[in-house]
């Protein structure tokens, strides 16, 4: 289990924007709602290529036409246009396309024919385009975008552009390019990638934890599944299970699709993580950028493949600790920025989380004299103790783990430079107690 990490953003007023580092668990918890959000973005970009596509296009001068505003010789050769449409299927991690059509009706025609002959209905026309090159990116979590350019290069280069903004990586899966050539020119023969449903169909593997400390028995243990078909189906299954074994409720913490894959790995503690990729090579990267710098080389255990029908409960990481009482903890802060209070409430020691809740916004609330909210919802950290330190540029960052060395070596790892980051308080988390601490200054 690593060490936890919030982020979020205070602006305090008369001083510069303050951040707090990140935790891996937050992100975990939003993941879902990323790719039900990059679902419906498929068919905003659908439209939104289509209409860009047009507009750059209908004032371009055509291979063998007149320069505006001049009339043709008798003689002049006709413009020639090569057609190509690129079809999808928001439950497919494929497209059907085909280029080098006569008509830009044909073209669509084809594409549009040949997904719904594979997945039975519910295709539609991605982006179809003339003279010109579609290029289709996969994200890790299997979801498309496509791009177009001029050329080949232009729309792969649009295409990672569009993927890249969800802030994962993404990798061309296919180019499609119609034109004319030869001279005079003509349009190149047809051609068609038509895949078949049992190739094209997504197949999604996740992962996933209880968003709470679990009983004993699931300590460090982590539920994966693999080989379902459809998003909403795989979500369902995984966390109905997850929540029937341990009676709390779940989270989705990596998922991916296809020829996607998810990689255990173990650094040289012995802490182990999981990371989605999308090849043997994107994930033999992912596990060095990943690997905390400071314990040195990590070892992968386990890849499992995407496509694999499996449903596993895996006991992962270092061995459980022994029993102990649950340690809820929770930080609030000003809702908005108060010049004469640059602070935060700690609460830690809580046996529930509505206690640790109470206790930080009610400090809050009371030294600030205004409204507080959490910074984050109140965690059972399963660690001895909890830091806060803050560096020279205001980043104030929260660690857990099992002892102050620790804890030091995580915080020398994230910080952009380590000699000016420094401790503002400790806690340990089994102790009950509220505490406020500046921020700035």
């Amino acid at each position: 289990m690593k060490a936890i990490r919030w982020c979020s953003t205070l602006l305090l007023a008369g001083t510069t924007t303050l951040t707090v580092a990140q935790t891996d668990w937050n992100r975990i918890y939003q993941q879902n709602d990323a790719i039900n959000r990059r679902i419906e973005q498929q068919r905003e970009q659908q439209r939104a290529n289509e209409e860009g596509f047009r507009r750059s296009q209908q004032d371009a001068p055509r291979l063998g036409a007149s320069p505006p505003g001049q009339q043709a010789p008798q003689d002049a050769p006709r413009p020639v246009y090569a057609y190509l449409a690129v079809a999808w299927h928001g439950d497919a991690g494929d497209v059907w396309a085909t280029w080098n059509q006569r008509s830009e009706a044909s073209a669509r025609d084809l594409a549009l024919a040949a997904c719904n002959r594979a997945m039975g209905s519910g295709c539609t026309v991605a982006l179809n385009a003339w003279n010109s090159a579609i290029a289709i990116a996969r994200a890790q979590d299997g979801m498309l975008s496509t791009g177009w350019g001029v050329s080949a290069d232009a729309a792969k280069a649009s295409a990672l552009e569009l993927c890249g903004k969800s802030g994962i990586s993404c990798q061309i899966a296919q180019t499609f390019t119609a034109m004319p050539s030869g001279s005079p020119s003509v349009v190149g023969p047809m051609g068609m990638y038509f895949p078949d449903a049992s190739v094209a169909r997504h197949q999604f593997a996740m992962l996933a934890w209880p968003k709470t400390r679990p009983a004993d028995q699931w300590l460090n243990k982590v539920w994966l599944l693999s080989g379902v078909q459809g998003y909403d189906a795989a979500q369902r299954q995984l966390l109905d299970r997850c929540k029937q074994d341990t009676g709390l409720e779940c989270a989705i913490s990596q998922t991916t699709a296809n020829t996607g894959l998810i990689v255990r790995f173990r650094d040289t503690q012995g802490t182990e993580s999981w990371l989605a990729a999308l090849s043997p090579q994107h994930a033999e990267q992912r596990v060095k950028a990943e690997c905390p710098k400071a314990t040195g080389p990590c070892e992968v255990v386990k890849v499992y493949d995407s496509r694999s029908s499996r449903m596993e409960v895996i006991a992962s990481g270092k061995a459980a600790a022994a029993s102990r009482s649950a340690t809820f903890l929770a930080v609030a802060w000003p809702t908005t920025a108060v010049a004469t209070w640059k602070n935060v409430a700690v609460s830690v020691g809580h046996a529930r989380p509505e206690e640790a809740k109470a206790a930080a916004l009610a400090r809050c609330q009371a030294d600030s004299q205004t409204t507080c909210s959490l910074v984050a919802e109140p965690v059972d950290s399963p660690f001895a103790l909890f830091a806060l330190y803050r560096d020279a540029q205001g980043m104030v960052r929260w660690y857990a783990d099992a002892t102050a060395e620790q804890i030091a070596k995580m915080a020398a790892d994230d910080c952009p430079r380590a000699d000016t980051c420094r401790r503002v308080a400790m806690f340990e988390t089994s102790r009950p107690g509220t505490t406020v601490h500046a921020l700035a200054g």
